[in-house]
């Protein structure tokens, strides 16, 4: 169950950073940051999907 939520937030931060770089289009720190975030919520994805394939 946790790893629903977790799941639902990482999505959450990805489509969010995709409308922030979309809308606001911005250089510098703020884009490095949504970078990051996004970068980091790819990251929980994948370790979320290979925790669930072992799992099996």
């Amino acid at each position: 169950m946790k790893n629903k939520f977790y799941m639902f937030l990482s999505i959450l931060v990805i489509v969010l950073a995709f409308i922030w770089i979309s809308f606001f289009q911005k250089n510098g720190v703020e884009l490095v940051l949504v970078v990051l975030s996004l970068g980091f919520s790819v990251f929980t994805i994948l370790l979320i999907l290979l925790y669930e394939k072992k799992k099996k």
